[in-house]
């Protein structure tokens, strides 16, 4: 359960370089209750911040309830990437500079440092134990924070309906895809979004991800499920949403 609650945690420092223009990006504020069937799980906090051509976004998770009963800590996931225009003029393109997650009380192996290089084709990912791995491939390595920025951009840009990339989970890639399953009004309390529902999913894996990204509110995800199996594992709906 827990490990489901995580997959959602996201913070990030972004390095935006011209000419990617403010209406590809745009400062926001979004907190999420987290929940399953059964109990809440907590809350998520995303706040995304321009300062010249930097760009901040910071995360945090605090878990209550049944998690915290089980012991679970706060967990604070980071990233470092780049944003710049791409030459054929369709979206622009997020590459990874470097990569943390990290829990409180968490077994330190599970706590992973990455640094990429290469054009983002390259990274060298360092658990809380010190153990090393290096992995290559030939297109863009996401994170799980780079992953959900760069399909923000693909939806403003019309630019896709099934993408498939090379995902780093703790220190390993695993291949993800990405599909487009159509537009969804979405009813949070008393708002109504009108949101495009993606569903993200690995080769061989029995997870699988959707998440409902806002057109009104800049591509912003808004809600979000986590399937094991088939079933629902956590749900994030978002209860306050903020655009600058």
């Amino acid at each position: 359960m827990f490990n489901s609650l995580r997959i959602f945690t996201l913070g990030m420092l972004i390095l935006a370089t011209a000419p990617v223009t403010a209406g590809d990006l745009r400062p926001f504020s979004i907190t999420f209750d987290a929940s399953d069937d059964t109990y809440s799980l907590g809350d998520v906090h995303i706040a995304l911040t321009q300062s010249d051509a930097k760009w901040s976004m910071r995360s945090v998770t605090t878990p209550s309830g049944m998690l915290r009963l089980l012991g679970h800590g706060e967990i604070r996931e980071s990233s470092v990437m780049r944003v710049s225009a791409a030459h054929d003029q369709r979206a622009p393109v997020v590459r990874t500079q470097r990569y943390s997650i990290e829990q409180d009380g968490g077994e330190p192996d599970r706590n992973v440092s990455a640094s990429f290089k290469q054009g983002a084709k390259e990274l060298t990912a360092t658990d809380g134990t010190g153990n090393s791995t290096t992995l290559v491939r030939d297109s863009i390595i996401h994170s799980p924070l780079s992953v959900m920025l760069q399909t923000m951009l693909w939806l403003r840009h019309q630019s896709i309906q099934t993408k498939s990339v090379p995902l780093l989970s703790r220190q390993r890639l695993k291949q993800t895809t990405l599909t487009v399953l159509g537009r969804e009004n979405v009813k949070i309390g008393e708002t109504n979004y009108n949101t495009i529902r993606v569903a993200r999913s690995q080769s061989g894996g029995s997870r699988e991800t959707h998440t409902w990204y806002a057109v009104d509110w800049e591509f912003a995800p808004v809600k979000m499920e986590q399937f094991k199996r088939g079933k629902l594992k956590l749900r994030l709906l978002a209860n306050s949403i903020e655009i600058d």
